[in-house]
């Protein structure tokens, strides 16, 4: 659980396991075996990569497989329609499913990975917009101590 400083506020939560405040970000991962919580001060950052993962293939397969039930059925063989159908019907679901949404956070000695899954791409940007204002503020705050420009 993430102790707060006495002069630090949370910024934004985009998920319940990674919290951004004034000071850091800080991320918890879960796993069967194992917890991990992970921190960066913000005035170590270097650079937000965000990468999103789909396997095209599957879809394609999908469309394919799609196409051939319609084929398949309107022709004498339609009773083979269900040996197309069902596997677009899978391959389209496997394509949904397996798709991949990460936030990689880099500092000179980490890279913090943050899985994204579910979070709209434009949610994704709006939070490493959040991540670069609020470092910012942070690394001015640090120049001129006293000042505190925080959200």
């Amino acid at each position: 659980m993430l102790t707060l400083f006495s002069d630090e506020t949370i910024v934004a939560q985009p998920t319940k396991y990674v919290t951004l405040t004034t000071h850091r970000i800080w991320n918890e991962r879960r796993g069967y075996s194992k917890t991990t919580h992970q921190s960066i001060m913000l005035e170590h950052i270097t650079s937000c990569e965000s990468i999103r993962a789909f396997y095209v293939l599957l879809l394609l397969l999908a469309i394919i497989c799609a196409a051939a039930a319609v084929s398949v059925s309107s022709t004498n063989a339609g009773e083979y329609t269900l040996h197309f159908a069902v596997p677009s019907g899978l391959f389209f679901l496997l394509f949904l499913l397996i798709r991949k949404a990460k936030l990689i956070i880099s500092s000179p000695s980490m890279k913090m990975k943050i899985s994204l899954t579910g979070v709209k791409k434009d949610k994704v940007h709006e939070f490493v917009n959040t991540i670069e204002q609020t470092k910012h503020k942070r690394l001015e705050s640090l120049k001129h101590p006293g000042t505190m420009g925080y959200l």
